[in-house]
Formats: structure tokens, sequence, C-alpha cells
């Protein structure tokens, strides 16, 4: 909940600064954001991006860019 309410919220509050910076900015949030998510589930360096953040219930940042 603490990372949904702080974390998240900046993210998604942020988003049209970041929908339009270059590809290593974004590259750069998706592992700021995948540091976030094994932090929350607790699971380590080799568990696939796809499931933590399905454990998470949040989307990739990519996959949110080319929506």
């Amino acid at each position: 909940m603490i990372a949904n309410g702080i974390y998240m919220s900046k993210l998604i509050n942020l988003m049209p600064l970041w929908m339009c910076c270059e590809d290593y900015l974004v590259d750069a949030l998706q592992v700021n954001l995948n540091k976030v998510a094994r932090t929350v589930t607790r699971l380590d360096i080799y568990t696939p991006t796809k499931v933590l953040m399905q454990q998470c219930g949040w989307m990739p940042v990519k996959h949110l860019r080319s929506s």
C-alpha cells in the first residue's frame, strides 16, 4: 500500500513529463520500478519483470508509454 501511495502516485502524476523522454531515460525508470516491485514482493533478482508487475498489479512503464 505504501508503494502504491507514494511511488506509483508520483509516477502517474509525472507521466506527462516522462512520456516524451528519450528511451534510455524510460528504461532507467523501468529499472527503478523493478527495484520497488522487488522490495514490495520480496522476490529475488531472477524473477522476471512480468511476474513482478503481475504480483504488484502494476503495468510496465513501456506499456504505459505506448498506450
